[in-house]
């Protein structure tokens, strides 16, 4: 029901009339700006003073160095002004001292991010099978562990025999449908592991064996040095089934060249 008795021209209004109609029309000011601002996007660029973790979930409280573009020399400049409240509803990874664009949402209160790269710098931290998954060290651009750390799937070698070794430097994508990581780029084979090994055998090796475990005492050729010094030989068969190439005593030394991951083929030895 309405409150207010309408008035002729010429008819005298109450003090209180007067006021009960300026509060109304307050409340309603106060009610369109309100709806302005859920209405009405603002946004901020700015720099990240800290790191957002993709463990952190939608809310988090990481300042931001506002930004202003600066007419006379024609660069953006931190204007001195900070906002509170940045946050990444994607649960992706952003790092400090990058640049982003912001907008703010009345409704939660929070900067949110736009969204911003889905791609960065990593290494290994587990080995990872062929298209299985493992923890990967996200690195800054300044080649600098961030400390954070995301579980990605190695997408690009799923139909291959190999594995991605721990320390390896690696490309991620964060994928934004499923919100998972995948593994995009790798080293080449070319490029990956010394090809051949000077190894000790780490037990006597007969004709009848196939296998044997193994020590590495030096790596040459193209490439980095295997991580791990404990591999696996495989010994070379002959024309006789059943019937291996090489022999010898536990801690006789042979060389031998790459196959894949730890195992190594036996080429050369001593003579037994």
């Amino acid at each position: 029901m309405n409150k207010f008795k309408r008035v002729k021209p010429g008819e005298p209004i109450t003090a209180s009339a007067w006021n009960a109609a300026l509060d109304a029309l307050e409340k309603l000011h106060g009610r369109i700006r309100s709806l302005e601002a859920d209405l009405i996007p603002k946004f901020l660029y700015g720099i990240l003073e800290d790191d957002i973790s993709p463990d952190a979930g939608n809310v988090t409280d990481v300042q931001i160095s506002r930004l202003s573009w600066d007419k006379t020399n024609e660069v953006w400049i931190d204007n001195g002004l900070d906002a509170d409240f940045a946050t990444d509803a994607l649960n992706s990874v952003a790092l400090s001292d990058e640049r982003h664009l912001f907008r703010y949402d009345a409704g939660s209160g929070r900067n949110m991010l736009m969204p911003h790269t889905a791609i960065h710098l990593a290494k290994t931290i587990d080995t990872i099978p062929q298209g299985g998954s493992g923890k990967c060290d996200i690195y800054r651009g300044d080649e600098t562990d961030s400390s954070l750390n995301v579980t990605a799937k190695d997408w690009l070698m799923a139909d291959s025999d190999d594995e991605i070794s721990p320390d390896t430097n690696v490309i991620v994508y964060h994928q934004r449908d499923t919100r998972d990581w995948r593994i995009i780029g790798i080293p080449s084979k070319g490029s990956s592991i010394k090809p051949f090994v000077r190894c000790t055998v780490d037990n006597a090796l007969t004709t009848s064996e196939a296998t044997n475990a193994a020590t590495i005492t030096h790596q040459w050729g193209p490439g980095t040095d295997n991580t791990s010094t404990a591999i696996t030989v495989h010994n070379l068969l002959t024309s006789t089934g059943g019937v291996y190439l090489f022999e010898g005593d536990s801690g006789d030394a042979f060389l031998a060249v790459h196959d894949k991951n730890q195992d190594y083929i036996l080429v050369n030895g001593e003579c037994p």
